[in-house]
């Protein structure tokens, strides 16, 4: 019996352990997703104000749980193949921007693990056709653009493990037609923008601008000369009307002198005239007055002769008379 109730005892307490270690192990399993999201959350906080110190952008989704980081640009900036290792941690990541970077080969490395990734934009960066075998993992990838990059005929070959890729393009890298076309073949769903083509186009439309800026130039020098030669013309007709004020001016200066000289010619022969028929009138006066005064004269003479001529007649009778008739006077 005691040997009975001693194993029960055991059994309880081997029961009691293997409970509490079970519900040890169900806390520390309940609790590890938090654990782990919290660390990935941690991470991609890391991961973005890395990414901001290196000049990048960072877009997030904050609909999605944990907010990952869905686009990041790191355009333009100094950015090295080493530091895009912080790409590592943004498993969300679905567009890349390293447009304009120092980025090679040796960065994309970092991109295997960027499964999500849709959109990879390496324009004008040093990568080359042993770069994009980094990239064969990336299945979901759907806008890839090489431009102006050392990518060439066989880089491009690579790119057929891409089931997804629907737009690739190629202008200004080294991939020729011929690469062009073995890429149309092997990626039948993929719009390939043509090196060849566009590189007509580009050339057409240079040629058109340069043509147009030609005629533009064209135009603008006839119209700057014929400016040129209306402000001439303006000049001249400037010079000409001055020089024909000026000889209007010297004439109008002359007549004026002239009109000045006769005028004070005609105020002196007015005062000469003046004075002639003021001694005109004068002479004519005294020659009035001299007149009156001769026929004055005349009439004096002629009563004095008349009353000489009765002297006469009356003296002859005068003499007959006696000595008795004559006056006391004439007697004595």
């Amino acid at each position: 019996m005691m040997r009975d109730s001693q194993s029960q005892v055991r059994r309880s307490g081997l029961r009691a352990r293997r409970f509490v270690l079970f519900v040890g192990l169900v806390s520390a399993l309940a609790a590890w997703p938090a654990q782990a999201q919290d660390g990935a959350a941690a991470d991609q906080d890391k991961a973005v104000a890395d990414i901001q110190k290196l000049g990048g952008k960072v877009d997030r989704d904050d609909k999605a749980p944990g907010k990952p980081v869905t686009n990041v640009s790191l355009a333009i900036t100094k950015v090295s193949d080493a530091d895009l290792a912080v790409l590592e941690k943004l498993a969300k990541l679905t567009r890349l921007s390293l447009v304009g970077t120092p980025v090679t080969d040796a960065g994309l490395e970092h991109l295997k693990g960027l499964t999500e990734l849709k959109k990879l934009y390496l324009v004008d960066t040093k990568v080359t056709d042993a770069g994009l075998a980094h990239l064969k993992g990336l299945k979901n990838l759907e806008v890839l653009s090489l431009v102006g990059t050392q990518v060439g005929d066989a880089g491009v070959d690579s790119l057929k493990e891409l089931p997804n890729l629907q737009t690739l393009f190629l202008l200004g890298s080294k991939v020729t037609d011929e690469g062009t076309k073995k890429a149309a073949e092997a990626l039948p769903k993929t719009k390939i923008d043509l090196v060849a083509k566009m590189a007509e186009e580009a050339a057409r439309k240079q040629a058109e601008e340069e043509k147009k800026a030609e005629e533009m130039k064209k135009k603008a020098d006839e119209e700057a000369k014929k400016k040129a030669d209306e402000a001439k013309k303006a000049v001249e007709a400037k010079v000409k009307a001055e020089e024909e004020a000026k000889k209007k001016g010297e004439e109008a200066k002359k007549a004026e002198e002239a009109k000045a000289k006769a005028d004070q010619e005609a105020k002196v022969k007015g005062e000469e005239a003046k004075k002639a028929v003021e001694a005109k009138v004068k002479a004519e006066e005294e020659a009035k007055k001299k007149g009156d005064e001769a026929k004055k004269a005349e009439e004096a003479s002629k009563k004095a002769e008349e009353e000489a001529k009765k002297l006469e007649v009356k003296k002859p009778e005068a003499e007959k008379k006696p000595e008795a008739e004559k006056k006391p006077e004439e007697k004595k």
